[in-house]
């Protein structure tokens, strides 16, 4: 299933990336990556987990949210699965606003990181030019948007319908695997506003292929999990990642 074959290839392709850091030595990027996101991680992570606890707080003072905790009270492992999808539920949702607004910040990192990999990837030199840089950038943000306003409302849904009994927690991961589509989605397009595939194009290229955006991303989504450290390492291995998987598609074409 080319799904699954996809997705195995995206996740392999982090293992490529490491290497081409040794062979290129691109270790800096490493660096670059720390400093572009040590304020914003430490910051951010504060307000996601005081966020969280809000809205967790504020749900379960609802009086719909009251009189059902009451009804699962009296079936205590029931109402242990409900807690437990409203909190994975809650906790996905912050992450991905958290990390659409990392995108955003992001993209001019992102867009060098991935312009550099292809370079190494295809032998040739992609002359810097401020106009085209920037308006790959503006780009890259609008499609990020874009594809904001998709995800919000599919996860809207999924979070509802989180909240139904024993079989909600299997929502919440449906919202992880939804966030982890859209930001390997991201991070490969960077590499489609290089070719000049316009926005319809590159959604059309990523809809044959959902398993690379969806295996890019689950990887970076783990490493997101690991505090500080996991974040720093995985984010530029995740725009390599992403434009390794891309040409190598293109090869085969």
């Amino acid at each position: 299933m080319r799904l699954v074959r996809d997705m195995k290839n995206a996740m392999l392709h982090y293992g490529d990336a490491l290497k081409m850091i040794s062979t290129h030595r691109m270790g800096n990027l490493f660096f670059l990556s720390l400093l572009f996101y040590l304020l914003i991680v430490l910051i951010s992570a504060a307000f996601i987990w005081l966020g969280m606890d809000k809205a967790i707080d504020f749900l379960l003072h609802l009086k719909f949210f009251s009189q059902l905790l009451d009804w699962m009270n009296q079936f205590p492992w029931i109402g242990w699965l409900f807690k437990l999808a409203l909190f994975l539920s809650s906790f996905f949702v912050f992450v991905s606003l958290y990390k659409f607004i990392f995108l955003a910040i992001a993209s001019p990192l992102y867009a060098y990181i991935s312009e550099r990999t292809a370079e190494k990837i295809n032998g040739q030199e992609y002359p810097f030019q401020t106009s085209q840089f920037l308006k790959d950038v503006l780009r890259g943000i609008q499609l990020s948007l874009r594809n904001f306003v998709k995800q919000l409302i599919w996860t809207l849904l999924l979070f509802t319908l989180s909240f139904i009994p024993l079989v909600g927690f299997l929502f919440s991961f449906m919202i992880m695997l939804l966030d982890c589509y859209y930001y390997g989605f991201a991070m490969i397009d960077y590499n489609c506003e290089r070719d000049r595939l316009t926005p319809w194009e590159s959604r059309q290229w990523m809809m044959q292929r959902k398993g690379l955006a969806l295996g890019n991303g689950f990887v970076f989504y783990l490493a997101f999990m690991i505090p500080f450290i996991g974040i720093i390492i995985a984010a530029p291995l995740s725009a390599m990642a992403a434009s390794i998987s891309y040409y190598e598609n293109k090869q085969h074409e």
